[in-house]
């Protein structure tokens, strides 16, 4: 049951990690699936040709140009901003589901390993080195000097989280 011990860890340390890059896995899996409309692609090449020509132009020297051309910019801007409404609201929708997807199997794996090993220690330690807390320790096995499987995942994702807090202050 050793490999167990080490296991528990593994998973708790690649849940951790998963979460904090899950913002930039979603938003990946978002520009998957949700493509640029061909309108969408033309309308930042115009905003773009249009700030590279607005850099150009003096806004003391031509002045009704430069306003112009900055007006321009900002009723493209209005218009690439309703382009964009319904593809934010499915690019919410996606980035969700994938948060969704990954806390569920992330539970389902915590509840599979709990049910699989409730009833075997991972560990057995002398009843005199859990003195205090034996039963807590062992819980749920109920066997004294054990290390049952809900302790150990307690002890991991503290371990964890103190030490991510360690490396990331």
């Amino acid at each position: 049951m050793a490999w167990l011990l080490v296991a528990v860890f593994l998973i708790v340390l690649l849940y951790k990690a998963g979460r904090a890059c899950l913002p930039v896995i979603s938003t990946m899996i978002s520009k998957i699936l949700i493509k640029e409309s061909t309108e969408e692609k033309n309308l930042k090449q115009k905003i773009i040709q249009l700030r590279m020509e607005l850099k150009t132009i003096s806004k003391l020297d031509h002045f009704p140009k430069y306003a112009r051309c900055e007006r321009k910019i900002n009723s493209l801007n209005q218009e690439l901003l309703e382009y964009n409404k319904p593809t934010a609201y499915k690019s919410t929708v996606v980035k969700f589901g994938v948060q969704g997807i990954f806390y569920t199997i992330n539970i389902l794996t915590i509840l599979w390993f709990i049910w699989r090993y409730r009833g075997e220690p991972i560990l057995h330690l002398p009843e005199e080195w859990v003195w205090p807390l034996g039963k807590i320790v062992a819980f749920p096995t109920g066997i004294p000097g054990a290390v049952g499987f809900t302790f150990w995942l307690v002890v991991c994702r503290t371990v964890v989280n103190k030490g991510l807090t360690c490396v990331t202050s």
